[in-house]
């Protein structure tokens, strides 16, 4: 992640986000980027041709949004406004979004994603409960 996105998150990347350094071939660190990752992650969810995979490796649930994207009430915490999702994506929630979204960011897109009581994809609403290597069937 860019140096100045990070800073511009202020302590709420402190508070959510695990923050590391960018290491160049060379062996010299990249001073304008860090390596992140977020303290918790949620799913994005989708539509009900959204399709979902384990990973045989690790066996982790993948899922792949189809159709308009959201989020679900349950996955969300008043004290959490950063997460992280399986495939690398942050989402921002409340003022930590309103704040970056209101300056110009070269290269970076900010697209809002509505939250949900009922999950349009048929899916269980609360994913993280369900162990990770069974597969769910659509409801």
């Amino acid at each position: 992640m860019r140096c100045d996105l990070l800073e511009a998150m202020g302590h709420d990347a402190a508070e959510c986000l695990y923050v590391g350094k960018v290491m160049l071939e060379s062996g010299e660190p990249a001073e304008s980027f860090r390596a992140v990752r977020a303290k918790r992650t949620l799913f994005i969810r989708g539509t009900k041709d959204t399709g979902q995979r384990i990973c045989p490796t690790c066996g982790v649930r993948i899922i792949a949004p189809l159709g308009k994207e959201h989020l679900m009430a349950c996955d969300l915490s008043p004290d959490l406004l950063i997460y992280g999702e399986p495939e690398g994506r942050l989402i921002l929630a409340g003022a930590v979004f309103r704040r970056l979204k209101t300056r110009r960011w070269r290269d970076i897109v900010f697209k809002p994603l509505p939250v949900r009581e009922v999950p349009a994809d048929g899916l269980p609403a609360k994913l993280s409960l369900y162990t990770r290597r069974c597969r769910l069937k659509s409801q």
